[in-house]
């Protein structure tokens, strides 16, 4: 649901919404990839941000196999890091 309110535009266009959201995101992607991101880390960095949002839709599996579904999907994004270089 903050995912979804968070792409508002006319909540994006609040500064008391759109400065503390895009200083985390800064902030996130700096704690994942350092103080030069790269291209395709600054490409795959939301992705990867994206992926428990995808947890309603997979409520069918189990915890266990959610968990490892949603891990491996994150190493392979950032395995393909090095395509993007």
């Amino acid at each position: 649901m903050i995912s979804i309110i968070n792409r508002d535009p006319a909540i994006r266009r609040q500064p008391s919404v759109s400065e503390p959201t895009e200083a985390a995101r800064r902030r996130g992607l700096h704690l994942v990839f350092g103080d030069r991101p790269t291209t395709g880390q600054r490409v795959v960095y939301p992705l990867i941000n994206a992926l428990p949002d995808l947890v309603p839709q997979l409520e069918d599996l189990p915890d266990d196999e959610l968990r490892e579904v949603l891990l491996s999907a994150g190493l392979r994004l950032l395995g393909t890091l090095e395509d993007f270089s």
